[in-house]
């Protein structure tokens, strides 16, 4: 199909192996960043959660302790 010298070919095989890293690190990136969205909002939900019982507590309608 092509014709690829050494030359061109040893350039075509090191712009694939430097996308490949590159692809690797955004792949860690882009998980690195859904973790963390999914701690904050973990950590959103719980600081609701007390902040409500809080309100609750504070308002004299909140259930006794089991």
């Amino acid at each position: 199909m092509f014709d690829l010298d050494g030359e061109w070919a040893a350039v075509l095989f090191l712009w694939i192996a430097f996308m490949t890293v590159v692809g690797v690190y955004v792949i860690r990136i882009a998980l690195i960043l859904y973790e963390q969205r999914a701690m904050e909002r973990h950590y959103r939900l719980r600081l609701a959660m007390h902040r409500g019982r809080a309100a609750r507590e504070a308002a004299g309608t909140a259930e006794p302790p089991r």
